[in-house]
């Protein structure tokens, strides 16, 4: 699962609020199921998966809207130095 940074550009509020969202998305599949059928109408959620890659881009787009991301630069060592 890699992070694509779709949802970078957001702002703090609207991630969060996805968040809250997705949150409650897991823990409605995780205690009712991912599927259900009532009066003869059926509603399948997110798969679990779906639902974890989600909030990986919300937790990745949410660092860097906050200034929190932590990113890494490596020195190239091998080059000549001329």
């Amino acid at each position: 699962m890699a992070i694509t940074g779709e949802l970078v550009g957001l702002d703090a509020d609207t991630l969060t609020t996805m968040r809250t969202n997705a949150i409650a998305e897991l823990n409605a599949a995780l205690t009712a199921g991912q599927s259900y059928s009532i009066a003869g109408r059926s509603h399948n959620r997110a798969s679990l998966a779906q639902i974890r890659a989600t909030l990986a881009e919300i937790s990745h787009a949410l660092q860097v809207a906050q200034g929190t991301k932590v990113t890494r630069t490596y020195a190239n060592c091998s080059a000549d130095p001329e």
